[in-house]
């Protein structure tokens, strides 16, 4: 099995265009956005096309955002962002649009999360503190050919101009990532503590969302490859 084979690329694309959650910085855009991503992971618990790395991006997705409203807005809206996570959704029947819009923005998701998997990757081993500082190397070669296919799919269904606004936000995001969490590596697979960069004090709050983030784009991807490992064919 091929994630970016049959339907998900043959008609999940031209709806994950006109479905995709809007950049909301705002706190009620950000819990807005966790209530649509717990709409869909309900969903596909109940109608069973929820994939074990998808959970992962799911759950991981709506965690960065509750704890983006806390850092960004304060306690009060970090509250009502916790209590839509734990919310429990509504789910539409199985069979019909809006099953298939729900599993399009899980698919989205899903290109998301290989994306930020291979540039987390590639930055953090280009930065001069980031060599093996990250477990992606081990998947990313088979986890850059899904990325790439996914990808390519979605440029010709939708355009360059649509993609290229979305990769640009989270390479500007993971530049940021890279160097808030290379305090908490400073010694992991290095032979002598990390020369990490310095973090201005009004960033420090965001060092543990950082954190957090990287080990759900770790676990994502260790997810990724294994279920890859179990469905695809031997080559003969």
């Amino acid at each position: 099995m091929k994630f970016h084979h049959g339907w998900v690329l043959a008609a999940a694309f031209p709806l994950i265009v006109s479905s995709v959650p809007a950049h909301a910085q705002t706190p009620d855009g950000l819990i807005a956005q966790i209530k649509v991503y717990s709409a869909d992971f309900a969903q596909g618990r109940a109608c069973g096309w929820m994939l074990p790395f998808d959970e992962i991006a799911m759950n991981g997705k709506m965690a960065e955002s509750a704890a983006l409203v806390r850092a960004n807005f304060g306690p009060t809206a970090g509250n009502e962002a916790d209590a839509a996570v734990k919310a429990k959704a509504e789910t539409e029947p199985c069979a019909g649009e809006a099953n298939e819009r729900k599993r399009s923005q899980v698919t989205m998701l899903r290109l998301e999360w290989l994306a930020r998997a291979d540039v987390f990757y590639t930055i953090s081993e280009s930065a001069p503190f980031g060599k093996d500082m990250t477990s992606l190397g081990a998947t990313h070669a088979q986890r850059r050919l899904e990325f790439t296919a996914m990808r390519n799919t979605f440029v010709m269904a939708a355009g360059e101009a649509q993609w290229q606004p979305l990769f640009d936000d989270i390479v500007n995001e993971t530049q940021a990532m890279v160097g808030l969490v290379c305090a908490d590596r400073a010694t992991l697979r290095s032979a002598s503590p990390r020369q990490c960069p310095a973090v201005p004090d009004n960033a420090k709050k965001f060092i543990p969302l950082a954190v957090a983030q990287l080990k759900n784009v770790e676990a994502f991807a260790d997810s990724f490859s294994q279920v890859l490992k179990v469905t695809t064919p031997p080559s003969r």
